[in-house]
């Protein structure tokens, strides 16, 4: 019997980071007001990406 096997995919989404941003009330793209975040969980999570994947001079 074989072991089961695990993929993992993943996708550089990156280059949303320059287009897209929050404040923690709004989403914005392109600078521009889009809407309304719905889930500050998934703000922080977006914004902490941001951060982790920005250059340290870059902060």
């Amino acid at each position: 019997m074989a072991a089961p096997r695990f993929f993992m995919l993943s996708w550089d989404m990156s280059f949303l980071f320059e287009r897209i941003s929050t404040d923690g009330l709004y989403w914005y793209v392109d600078g521009k007001k889009t809407e309304d975040v719905k889930s500050w969980r998934a703000a922080a999570i977006f914004e902490a990406g941001r951060l982790m994947t920005s250059r340290p001079d870059d902060r």
